[in-house]
């Protein structure tokens, strides 16, 4: 695809777009899931580079969301009747 004249950078949307279309249609995988099935099966080197990008900013975000939700109870353990 990068030799067709698309950019590392629309590659990795369409296919972000394109797992997240599936997570959400078929509401049997999650993301994480299917993100590690097509890197496991493709063919295509390239391809298969982009999604383990996707898995790792996935990663990334669910590891920050986490950091995130844990100083959140630690700051309504502190003072439970502050708005966090």
């Amino acid at each position: 695809m990068v030799n067709d004249g698309l950019s590392a950078r629309q590659i990795t949307i369409y296919l972000k777009r394109f797992f997240t279309w599936w997570v959400n249609t078929t509401k049997v995988w999650k993301y994480s899931e299917l993100l590690a099935e097509f890197i496991d099966v493709c063919w295509d080197e390239e391809f298969a580079h982009f999604a383990k990008l996707l898995q790792i900013q996935h990663d990334i975000n669910k590891c920050s969301n986490q950091k995130k939700a844990v100083s959140s109870l630690a700051a309504l353990a502190q003072d439970p009747l502050k708005p966090v």
